[in-house]
């Protein structure tokens, strides 16, 4: 992999992963479907593989399916496709998905990058200072998996649904669902509980993995360094 540093001097554009490649769901799921069929030519009477395959398969092919996930910075800005936090994480349904932000991000309408936290772990913030250029840029986007993943986002929560949402929201220390539905009331209900528009969770084992070692706070260096500007570490 190619150092993160030497990039940015260089003025290079650099590609940040931002989740798991695909062969890794792949193989799981393949695992799974081992399980599976495995469990239904077992001599034993009771047999639990088939249900524990079923459900691994099941979660596997879901993640198989979800969008990529990534930040590009060039000398023009950030390209950015990542799911990000929202008021409606809670609820996101499985046909749905969690919000898939995507667009691009010149320097001139970055506003400033950080570390904040949401239950309980680190997260790589973004703050851009015009949301609907922002959201305008996604026209650029025109591949079929990206439009099929953001035509899944949830924006809204049915009467039934919404008293449920928050009082939830409330119980983690959140502020009541937006009135208004749309990415931009997402994306400032994100700024206002969190610091930043867009909230992309890390994980433990592969998010932030490759190419960067050093987590959300590497990469809010890097990020920073690009834009020249001082890197926010902490929440605002």
């Amino acid at each position: 992999m190619m150092q993160d540093t030497d990039a940015e001097l260089r003025g290079e554009t650099i590609r940040i992963q931002l989740r798991e490649p695909k062969w890794v769901d792949a193989v799981g799921f393949v695992v799974a479907a081992i399980l599976l069929f495995g469990g239904f030519f077992s001599a034993q009477p009771i047999n639990t593989m088939p249900g524990l395959g079923l459900i691994l398969a099941l979660g596997f092919f879901g993640r198989w399916r979800l969008g990529d996930c990534q930040l590009v910075l060039s000398e023009r800005g950030i390209r950015l496709q990542a799911y990000s936090h929202s008021p409606f994480f809670f609820w996101s349904r499985p046909w749905s998905r969690p919000y898939y932000c995507v667009g691009e991000i010149p320097w001139g309408n970055f506003a400033g990058a950080g570390v904040t936290r949401s239950m309980m772990t680190q997260c790589l913030g973004i703050n851009v200072a015009h949301l609907g250029t922002f959201l305008g840029t996604r026209v650029q986007f025109t591949d079929q998996q990206t439009v099929n993943n953001i035509k899944r986002n949830t924006l809204s929560a049915g009467s039934l649904v919404r008293p449920i949402l928050g009082l939830v929201l409330k119980l983690v220390g959140c502020s009541q669902l937006p009135r208004s539905n749309g990415e931009v009331a997402i994306l400032e209900w994100n700024r206002a509980n969190y610091g930043y528009h867009v909230v992309i969770f890390g994980r433990p084992l592969w998010f932030f993995g490759r190419p960067f070692r050093g987590g959300p706070e590497k990469i809010v260096e890097v990020i920073c360094k690009r834009a020249r500007i001082p890197a926010a570490l902490g929440s605002e």
